[in-house]
């Protein structure tokens, strides 16, 4: 199956793990377009601290009325079965899901045809492919390859579109999901990428030469 065929499920965590995930952002892509955003604050496990606070924007009291992450079991699960997950520098946010749902059920293993298992991965990670695909870049923070990629106008129209007022910056759930979604979609509009497959981008969202080499020549029969 072509890569663009499946919806990826793009998603950016906000939190430590004392606090817990207290905001979660998600961008579904699929043929080349946001189809579907999901965002919102949870409560914090504990006092969010002022440094955190300094980062993300994101204080206590803001969280109080929220309902604990934990509660939206059936969102993550469902949207596991339809696509892989995404993220940039994945194993991040894998694991802050795991933290709190070590497995998911028995959902596709999108990197082998016909095959399943539980897990929340493979994950498309936008850090490693762009490492993978285009070695040498001085930095690939999220904000330099949005930068890189002349996509700032794009990922601010969607933020403006998708986003709640307040949370339309870098270290903001749901925006840095759009960037990512958006710096995934750019490869699209690559000579000849639209027709690479969903188990090659995944092999190459790993940093492990092995396994890339390993999907490549599965991909060659």
């Amino acid at each position: 199956m072509y890569w663009i065929e499946t919806p990826i499920h793009i998603i950016d965590f906000e939190g430590t793990l004392e606090t817990g995930i207290i905001e979660y952002g998600i961008a579904t892509l699929y043929q080349g377009q946001i189809t579907q955003t999901y965002t919102r604050l949870c409560q914090a496990k504990q006092t969010i601290t002022p440094y955190d606070t300094s980062r993300h924007g994101i204080k206590t009291i803001d969280t109080q009325a929220s309902a604990p992450f934990e509660q939206d079991w059936p969102l993550f699960s469902e949207l596991r079965m339809s696509g892989p997950f995404g993220a940039h520098h994945a194993i991040t946010e894998n694991g802050f899901i795991k933290n709190v749902w070590p497995y998911p059920k028995q959902v596709p293993d999108f990197s082998r045809v016909n095959q399943q298992h539980a897990n929340w991965g493979p994950w498309v990670d936008t850090c490693c492919l762009y490492k993978n695909l285009f070695p040498g870049l001085k930095d690939y923070k999220l904000g330099s390859l949005i930068q890189k990629t002349n996509q700032q106008d794009a990922l601010d129209q969607l933020a403006m579109k998708h986003c709640p007022k307040s949370r339309q910056a870098f270290h903001c759930a749901l925006y840095d999901a759009l960037a990512s979604a958006l710096l995934l979609n750019y490869l699209s509009t690559l000579e000849g990428c639209e027709r690479i497959t969903l188990p090659w981008i995944l092999a190459k969202s790993s940093p492990s030469a092995k396994k890339q080499a390993a999907q490549v020549q599965q991909d060659l029969f």
